[in-house]
């Protein structure tokens, strides 16, 4: 029941940060979906971001304004967010990180969607998401991340002062 209770108040917040358009935005919220295909033994991570907060977070960091989905933006776009995305998200299986390779993006209206890929060498049943994204330029920043393993989801919600959590699937 309680976790009944917590999956609603998350999928509440997500509807209200995702509502309305990205310059009034007054909430700080990721979501990232991280799903394991069995048959490609291949996480796939898609995240959903403000694009104006994406764009500062990576201009405060890189010094280069990249200009998403607009006439304007800067052809090393992909390789900047990237980089920032893999300094500030990561996976550990069994408490060893393992890769993740950046695959591209998309912007709609006022989000970007960012794909992911990882491959992991072994099963698991317990994952462990380092995610900062965003938490740098915004203090009130939540990052929602939701795991879906052999049909079972579960979720972890970090934010500026926790950073890592764990699923566990047994």
């Amino acid at each position: 029941m309680k976790e009944k209770i917590k999956c609603s108040g998350i999928i509440m917040l997500i509807l209200f940060a995702f509502a309305g358009n990205a310059s009034a935005h007054k909430f700080y919220v990721s979501l990232c979906q991280i799903s394991y295909n069995r048959d490609s033994a291949q996480l796939q991570i898609v995240m959903k971001i403000f694009t104006d907060d994406l764009e500062k977070a990576v201009s405060q960091e890189e010094g280069k304004t990249l200009k998403l989905g607009s006439e304007n933006e800067r052809e090393d776009s992909d390789s900047l967010l990237s980089a920032y995305l893999m300094k500030h998200f990561q996976i550990h299986i069994h408490g060893e990180e393992i890769p993740v390779h950046y695959l591209g993006k998309e912007v709609s209206y006022d989000v970007t969607w960012c794909y992911l890929e990882s491959f992991p060498d072994r099963e698991f049943y317990h994952l462990t998401v380092d995610d900062d994204l965003l938490t740098e330029v915004y203090p009130g920043q939540i990052n929602l991340v939701e795991v879906m393993l052999n049909g079972r989801e579960k979720g972890v919600m970090l934010n500026h002062d926790r950073t890592t959590g764990t699923v566990n699937f047994k």
